[in-house]
C-alpha cells in the first residue's frame, strides 16, 4: 500500500499526448472523510503555479506516475482546496500523535492510502530516528475518531501503541 509521501514528485502524465504535464507537488486530502481529495502540480517555469487534479481526473495512480486522459483533468488550486480539504504534507506530516490521555506516540511521518477508493487507510508513526534505524516505523490503523489540530493529531487512548507492522 503507498504512501502520501511517495505520490510527492511522481510525474503525471497526458495520455492523449504523452506529454508529462508536471509532478505532484503536494497532496490534498478532505480531513472530514480522510480521503485523498487529489494532487497539486509543480512545474518549472512562472505560468504553471496553482494546478491540480482531482482523484476523480486521475487515470490511475502507478508506482512510477500518475496517468491522466487529457488537459481537461486539470483543474485550479481553488477547486482542491474547497470544502474544509488541507494540504497533507503542509499540515499533517510531523506533527505530534498524541492520546486524549497526553501520552505522544510518536511523530506521524507518512498516511498509507488506498489509491484505488482514494481512502487513508493509516499512518506510519517514528517515534526517534535511532528506533526508526534500529526497529523501523509503526505503522497504525487510522483511527476511527481523531482531530488534527495545529501542533497534533489527537486520537483516542486506545489506538495508542496499536502496532500493526513494523517497515525498516
Amino acid at each position: 500500500m503507498p504512501t502520501i509521501n511517495e505520490l510527492r514528485g511522481l510525474p503525471v502524465i497526458n495520455l492523449s499526448t504523452g506529454e508529462q504535464i508536471g509532478e505532484v507537488k503536494d497532496v490534498v486530502i478532505d480531513t472530514a472523510n480522510y480521503r485523498l481529495v487529489g494532487v497539486l502540480l509543480s512545474r518549472a517555469g512562472w505560468f504553471h503555479t496553482g494546478r491540480g487534479i482531482l482523484l476523480g481526473g486521475m487515470k490511475n495512480i502507478g508506482p512510477d506516475s500518475i496517468t491522466i486522459e487529457d488537459e481537461t483533468a486539470i483543474v485550479s488550486a481553488e477547486a482542491l482546496a474547497a470544502g474544509g480539504r488541507t494540504i497533507l504534507n503542509e499540515d499533517i506530516i510531523g506533527k505530534d500523535l498524541v492520546t486524549a490521555e497526553g501520552n505522544i506516540v510518536g511523530t506521524l511521518s507518512d498516511v498509507l492510502l488506498d489509491v484505488k477508493s482514494g481512502l487513508l487507510t493509516g499512518y506510519e508513526v517514528s517515534d526517534s530516528v535511532i528506533g526508526d534505524l534500529l526497529e523501523g516505523r509503526s505503522n497504525i490503523p487510522l483511527p476511527a475518531q481523531q482531530r488534527i489540530g495545529e501542533n497534533a493529531v489527537i486520537v483516542p487512548d486506545k489506538e495508542q501503541p496499536v502496532e500493526v507492522n513494523k517497515t525498516g
